[in-house]
Protein backbone atom coordinates (compact mmCIF):
# COMPACT_ATOMS: atom_id res chain seq x y z
CA UNK A 1 0.00 0.00 0.00
CA UNK A 2 2.48 2.75 0.37
CA UNK A 3 4.41 1.91 -2.43
CA UNK A 4 1.35 2.39 -4.22
CA UNK A 5 0.70 5.68 -2.36
CA UNK A 6 4.29 7.19 -3.43
CA UNK A 7 3.63 5.82 -6.86
CA UNK A 8 0.24 7.45 -6.79
CA UNK A 9 1.77 10.67 -5.61
CA UNK A 10 4.49 10.49 -7.79
CA UNK A 11 2.51 10.61 -10.87
CA UNK A 12 0.03 13.11 -9.57
CA UNK A 13 3.61 15.60 -8.82
CA UNK A 14 4.29 14.73 -12.42
CA UNK A 15 0.93 15.96 -13.82
CA UNK A 16 0.99 18.89 -11.98
CA UNK A 17 4.50 20.00 -13.38
CA UNK A 18 3.56 18.95 -16.59
CA UNK A 19 0.32 21.10 -16.23
CA UNK A 20 2.07 24.28 -15.05
CA UNK A 21 4.81 23.32 -17.85
CA UNK A 22 1.85 23.54 -20.52
CA UNK A 23 0.41 26.66 -19.15
CA UNK A 24 3.85 28.73 -18.96
CA UNK A 25 4.53 27.73 -22.80
CA UNK A 26 0.92 28.89 -23.61
CA UNK A 27 1.81 32.56 -22.32
CA UNK A 28 4.99 32.79 -24.42
CA UNK A 29 3.58 34.18 -27.44
CA UNK A 30 5.80 34.25 -30.65
CA UNK A 31 7.01 38.17 -30.15
CA UNK A 32 8.24 36.61 -26.92
CA UNK A 33 9.97 33.70 -28.55
CA UNK A 34 11.81 35.65 -31.18
CA UNK A 35 13.05 38.11 -28.45
CA UNK A 36 14.57 34.75 -26.41
CA UNK A 37 16.07 33.31 -29.37
CA UNK A 38 17.67 36.75 -30.33
CA UNK A 39 19.00 37.15 -26.81
CA UNK A 40 20.14 33.67 -26.78
CA UNK A 41 22.26 34.05 -29.96
CA UNK A 42 23.99 37.24 -28.87
CA UNK A 43 24.91 35.45 -25.45
CA UNK A 44 26.38 32.75 -27.35
CA UNK A 45 28.24 34.83 -30.01
CA UNK A 46 29.79 36.87 -27.19
CA UNK A 47 30.16 33.54 -24.79
CA UNK A 48 31.68 31.28 -27.47
CA UNK A 49 32.70 29.43 -23.90
CA UNK A 50 29.16 29.36 -22.30
CA UNK A 51 26.97 26.15 -22.38
CA UNK A 52 23.58 26.59 -23.37
CA UNK A 53 22.12 26.44 -20.28
CA UNK A 54 24.48 29.41 -18.87
CA UNK A 55 22.89 31.52 -21.32
CA UNK A 56 19.28 30.39 -20.99
CA UNK A 57 19.37 30.65 -17.11
CA UNK A 58 17.66 34.08 -17.22
CA UNK A 59 15.58 33.38 -19.80
CA UNK A 60 13.29 31.36 -17.81
CA UNK A 61 13.41 29.09 -20.49
CA UNK A 62 14.57 24.91 -20.27
CA UNK A 63 17.35 23.45 -22.31
CA UNK A 64 14.81 21.15 -23.94
CA UNK A 65 12.48 24.09 -25.02
CA UNK A 66 15.27 26.05 -26.90
CA UNK A 67 16.45 22.77 -28.36
CA UNK A 68 12.53 22.92 -30.36
CA UNK A 69 12.97 26.09 -30.99
CA UNK A 70 16.16 25.85 -32.75
CA UNK A 71 15.19 22.35 -34.30
CA UNK A 72 12.17 24.10 -35.62
CA UNK A 73 14.18 27.29 -36.94
CA UNK A 74 16.72 24.79 -38.79
CA UNK A 75 14.41 22.83 -40.94
CA UNK A 76 12.49 25.66 -42.13
CA UNK A 77 12.37 25.26 -45.91
CA UNK A 78 13.55 28.86 -47.20
CA UNK A 79 16.77 30.73 -47.49
CA UNK A 80 18.52 31.45 -44.58
CA UNK A 81 18.77 35.20 -44.45
CA UNK A 82 14.38 34.58 -45.39
CA UNK A 83 14.20 32.44 -42.37
CA UNK A 84 16.76 34.68 -40.33
CA UNK A 85 14.37 38.11 -40.81
CA UNK A 86 11.01 35.96 -40.31
CA UNK A 87 12.02 34.26 -37.12
CA UNK A 88 13.71 37.81 -35.61
CA UNK A 89 11.35 40.45 -33.55
CA UNK A 90 11.63 42.50 -36.49
CA UNK A 91 10.45 39.99 -38.78
CA UNK A 92 7.67 38.52 -36.24
CA UNK A 93 5.89 42.03 -36.17
CA UNK A 94 6.22 42.27 -39.64
CA UNK A 95 4.68 38.91 -40.42
CA UNK A 96 1.57 39.89 -37.59
CA UNK A 97 1.46 43.31 -39.58
CA UNK A 98 1.36 41.68 -43.12
CA UNK A 99 -1.58 39.10 -41.77
CA UNK A 100 -3.89 41.66 -40.45
CA UNK A 101 -3.40 43.57 -43.67
CA UNK A 102 -4.54 40.33 -45.74
CA UNK A 103 -7.56 39.53 -43.81
CA UNK A 104 -8.62 43.40 -43.85
CA UNK A 105 -8.35 43.79 -47.18
CA UNK A 106 -9.46 39.83 -48.28
CA UNK A 107 -12.15 39.74 -45.75
CA UNK A 108 -13.57 42.60 -44.32
CA UNK A 109 -13.27 45.28 -47.24
CA UNK A 110 -13.59 42.74 -50.13
CA UNK A 111 -15.53 39.68 -50.79
CA UNK A 112 -12.61 36.90 -50.92
CA UNK A 113 -12.61 34.86 -47.48
CA UNK A 114 -10.70 33.04 -45.39
CA UNK A 115 -9.71 30.70 -48.15
CA UNK A 116 -8.05 33.18 -50.65
CA UNK A 117 -5.79 34.08 -47.42
CA UNK A 118 -4.75 30.99 -46.73
CA UNK A 119 -3.85 29.92 -50.52
CA UNK A 120 -2.25 33.46 -50.49
CA UNK A 121 -0.07 32.36 -47.92
CA UNK A 122 0.91 28.96 -49.64
CA UNK A 123 1.47 30.78 -52.93
CA UNK A 124 3.68 33.35 -51.28
CA UNK A 125 5.43 30.39 -49.34
CA UNK A 126 4.95 32.75 -46.04
CA UNK A 127 2.83 29.61 -44.97
CA UNK A 128 6.33 28.69 -43.24
CA UNK A 129 6.22 30.56 -41.25
CA UNK A 130 2.68 31.44 -40.65
CA UNK A 131 -0.64 28.60 -40.01
CA UNK A 132 -2.48 28.64 -43.48
CA UNK A 133 -4.99 26.17 -41.97
CA UNK A 134 -8.44 27.27 -42.78
CA UNK A 135 -8.93 27.01 -38.68
CA UNK A 136 -6.27 28.73 -37.86
CA UNK A 137 -6.50 31.74 -40.04
CA UNK A 138 -10.51 31.79 -39.23
CA UNK A 139 -9.48 32.73 -35.42
CA UNK A 140 -7.67 35.72 -36.87
CA UNK A 141 -10.56 36.46 -38.95
CA UNK A 142 -12.93 36.56 -36.31
CA UNK A 143 -11.02 38.59 -34.21
CA UNK A 144 -10.19 41.31 -36.68
CA UNK A 145 -14.50 40.78 -37.44
CA UNK A 146 -15.31 41.50 -33.63
CA UNK A 147 -12.33 44.24 -33.19
CA UNK A 148 -14.29 46.30 -36.20
CA UNK A 149 -17.80 45.82 -35.11
CA UNK A 150 -16.48 47.34 -32.05
CA UNK A 151 -14.58 49.96 -33.70
CA UNK A 152 -17.60 50.47 -35.72
CA UNK A 153 -19.98 50.84 -32.23
CA UNK A 154 -17.69 53.33 -30.46
CA UNK A 155 -17.22 55.77 -33.54
CA UNK A 156 -20.78 55.82 -34.08
CA UNK A 157 -21.65 56.93 -31.04
CA UNK A 158 -18.81 59.43 -31.43
CA UNK A 159 -19.55 60.92 -34.13
CA UNK A 160 -23.61 61.00 -34.03
CA UNK A 161 -22.93 63.37 -30.47
CA UNK A 162 -22.05 66.54 -32.92
CA UNK A 163 -24.36 65.52 -35.66
CA UNK A 164 -27.77 67.45 -36.18
CA UNK A 165 -31.24 65.50 -37.24
CA UNK A 166 -31.92 65.57 -40.75
CA UNK A 167 -34.33 63.86 -42.56
CA UNK A 168 -33.15 61.00 -44.76
CA UNK A 169 -34.78 58.66 -47.54
CA UNK A 170 -34.51 54.93 -46.62
CA UNK A 171 -34.51 52.28 -49.51
CA UNK A 172 -36.42 49.02 -49.10
CA UNK A 173 -35.19 45.69 -50.26
CA UNK A 174 -35.35 41.95 -49.81
CA UNK A 175 -32.29 39.40 -49.70
CA UNK A 176 -32.83 35.81 -49.24
CA UNK A 177 -30.19 33.82 -47.11
CA UNK A 178 -31.50 31.02 -47.04
CA UNK A 179 -35.36 33.02 -45.55
CA UNK A 180 -36.58 36.31 -47.09
CA UNK A 181 -35.28 39.08 -45.21
CA UNK A 182 -36.03 42.69 -45.69
CA UNK A 183 -33.33 45.07 -45.83
CA UNK A 184 -33.35 49.40 -45.65
CA UNK A 185 -30.49 51.07 -46.77
CA UNK A 186 -29.63 54.40 -46.91
CA UNK A 187 -29.02 55.62 -50.28
CA UNK A 188 -26.25 58.36 -49.69
CA UNK A 189 -23.46 56.10 -47.28
CA UNK A 190 -25.09 52.79 -48.13
CA UNK A 191 -25.69 52.31 -45.27
CA UNK A 192 -28.03 49.60 -43.69
CA UNK A 193 -30.68 50.35 -41.28
CA UNK A 194 -32.76 47.93 -40.73
CA UNK A 195 -32.14 43.56 -41.54
CA UNK A 196 -35.18 41.81 -40.63
CA UNK A 197 -36.30 38.21 -41.30
CA UNK A 198 -39.82 37.75 -42.77
CA UNK A 199 -41.61 35.28 -40.54
CA UNK A 200 -44.73 34.75 -43.10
Amino acid sequence: MIIVSAKRKTIIAYKEVALLYKTAMKKRTRAQIAEDLLVFEAGLANNPDASQRDIIEGLGISRSTLQHWLNRKDTIDAAPEVVNFFESPVGTAYLHRLVSGLHFVFTLCNPCGIRAVCEYLELTGLDKFVASSYGSQQKVSKSMEEGACEFGKEEKQCLAEGMTPKKISAIEDETFHPETCLVAIEPVSNYILLEEYAWF
